[in-house]
């Protein structure tokens, strides 16, 4: 099925009603960094990975005026992309950063959208991260400060590989997402709400956000 056509999924901890209210929503209540885009998943499984312990899902379709560009695809289109990608101070040093196909490769598997770097390369929340799975005894202060960072960096990571093909005109971007070791999530990044048709939830009894 194509994207235009297919459904796509979102997982929230309470519902609302146009998807400018999701993104306003996430600029006032995120700790984290709050990405240029709405993130949607191909699957209700994988959209229920972000509910948390109370969310509920919601369904969605882009319009079909929508200019997407699915990065799994492995186009020549792609190729500007990966050189805004590989000449970004982060991009320079990921692994999909030495060759064309091993981007590609990467979108196809989702580890794009993890940062892959020699060790000595990774930024400062990603070796305290490699840190901390090591140490014997953490204080807990010092964990959330260490996951906290971690998160938030992962979050302007994803941006830095999507946004530029925001810059070359395209409306919405398909990439496959790694979730753990072996779980892939095929997600939908659409930079206009506008073009997504109304939130329509699976459940109608959650509480509404007004």
């Amino acid at each position: 099925m194509s994207t235009i056509l297919q459904p796509w999924y979102h997982g929230a901890r309470a519902i609302f009603d146009d998807w400018a209210l999701r993104r306003r929503i996430s600029a006032e209540t995120s700790p984290f960094h709050v990405q240029a885009f709405v993130s949607l998943t191909a699957t209700p499984a994988c959209a229920r990975m972000h509910t948390g312990e109370r969310g509920r899902i919601c369904t969605a379709r882009l319009r079909s005026r929508a200019r997407v560009i699915d990065l799994r695809g492995g186009s020549e289109v792609l190729r500007a992309g990966w050189d805004a990608l590989r000449r970004s101070s982060l991009g320079r040093d990921h692994e999909c950063a030495r060759r064309f196909e091993d981007y590609v490769a990467q979108c196809r598997s989702g580890l794009v959208l993890r940062y892959l770097a020699p060790r000595d390369r990774l930024p400062g929340a990603l070796q305290a991260r490699l840190a901390l799975a090591s140490a014997a005894q953490v204080d807990a202060a010092h964990r959330d400060r260490v996951m906290f960072d971690f998160k938030d960096f992962l979050q302007r990571w994803i941006e830095t590989v999507i946004l530029p093909y925001r810059d070359l005109g395209y409306d919405a971007v398909v990439c496959n997402e790694r979730e753990g070791p072996v779980s892939i999530c095929t997600q939908l990044f659409v930079f206009d709400p506008a073009m997504l048709t109304p939130p329509e939830w699976l459940d109608p009894d959650q509480p509404r956000i007004d």
